[in-house]
């Protein structure tokens, strides 16, 4: 439900990023340069259309990119499980982000049943 009651991509800043990351299992966070448009606009398409499964926020703060040891642009995923994070490091494009997203959000050991079936066998393709 938090999901769906917050715009696709919310703002996050550094008084907000540490609670913003526990709001869900799973959360996407993009560190873009204010005048990167083209990362701003793909990052958001992504979050258009992942949101029903995942929580997406955003920031311009390149403060905040250098404490979480990245340099814009960026997407870091968030998670409460495994490695706790993962940096996206590929070809900055939809198709590929929305990989990145679907593939390290399943867990790399987990009970198989009707919930994490599909992600599973998905992953696998």
């Amino acid at each position: 439900m938090i999901k769906q009651s917050l715009p696709a991509v919310s703002t996050v800043s550094a008084e907000n990023l540490e609670d913003f990351k526990t709001l869900d299992k799973i959360v996407v966070i993009g560190y873009f340069g204010a005048d990167d448009k083209v990362s701003n606009e793909t990052f958001s398409a992504v979050a258009e259309s992942l949101r029903d499964s995942y929580l997406f926020g955003g920031t311009n703060d390149v403060a905040l990119a250098k404490a979480e040891q990245v340099t814009q642009p960026s997407i870091i995923l968030y998670k409460d499980f495994d490695e706790r994070r993962n940096v996206f490091d590929g070809k900055f494009d939809q198709a590929d982000i929305t990989n990145f997203i679907k593939t390290v959000s399943i867990p790399l050991v987990g009970e198989i049943g009707p919930e994490t079936y599909s992600g599973y066998m998905a992953v696998r393709d």
